[in-house]
């Protein structure tokens, strides 16, 4: 397992250079979200060869993946999404133009068979620009809220102060309206990754008793499941 996630990431990483495909705006960056499984790592590795190049080809610059059992766990809530990744481009255009172009969608055709995944495109949040290192770790908010007013009045300003004092920041928050539904299915739910320069920030925030308070004031406003995704263990 850990040679194919290995593998697949530097498919990725091969792919950060220059690119003139569509010009560069100020917006914020585009994003393409995937949950699920793959059943073949054999196919697995073809499709990260095959697609390497047609994210070269778009501008694809950073990624962020786990996997459950290996640098993914939910602390909380019954989502499975058995791996998570992000996948960045310079803009909603950039990953647009990625997903459906002819080379893609033939590319698409080798992963079909052999993946049981759902896939959105999600912009990021303007004016943030994700770290996306090798130490960087994520905490993966999915919530179908309920009571926004209890979490507008007694949660949202607080946790948020409290992300800034362990250097983290929003770089996703799709609410269902804002999301494109690309492959699969979606729940009718809101997905927040907040994104933290190392595991310590992360777990300090997450463990910390005024966010222990806090979170018991989250909870019981709709129905709330939070991953951690962290740096991938040594080889």
């Amino acid at each position: 397992m850990m040679r194919v996630i290995t593998f697949f990431l530097k498919v990725l990483a091969a792919a950060c250079i220059p690119f003139a495909v569509v010009a560069q705006t100020a917006g914020p960056p585009g994003y393409i979200y995937v949950t699920g499984w793959y059943k073949d790592a054999g196919l697995q590795q073809q499709y990260g060869r095959a697609v390497g190049p047609i994210l070269r080809e778009h501008g694809f610059e950073k990624a962020v993946l786990g996997l459950e059992g290996v640098n993914l766990r939910v602390l909380e809530g019954d989502w499975i999404p058995g791996r998570i990744m992000l996948i960045k481009f310079p803009s909603e255009g950039h990953a647009e133009q990625f997903w459906w172009s002819d080379a893609y969608q033939e590319a698409r055709k080798i992963r079909a068979p052999i993946s049981a995944v759902d896939i959105a495109q999600v912009d990021g949040v303007r004016g943030v620009t994700p770290l996306m290192t090798d130490e960087a770790a994520y905490l993966v908010f999915l919530s179908k809220i309920e009571d926004r007013e209890t979490l507008r009045e007694q949660y949202s300003s607080q946790a948020t102060a409290l992300i800034q004092q362990y250097d983290g920041q929003f770089i996703v928050a799709a609410t269902r309206p804002n999301t494109e539904l690309l492959e699969g299915t979606l729940p009718n739910a809101t997905v927040v990754f907040v994104e933290f320069p190392n595991v310590e920030s992360m777990r300090g925030f997450w463990h910390d008793p005024e966010y222990r308070r806090l979170s018991e004031i989250r909870k019981p406003t709709g129905k709330w499941s939070v991953a951690e995704v962290v740096p991938r263990p040594p080889q």
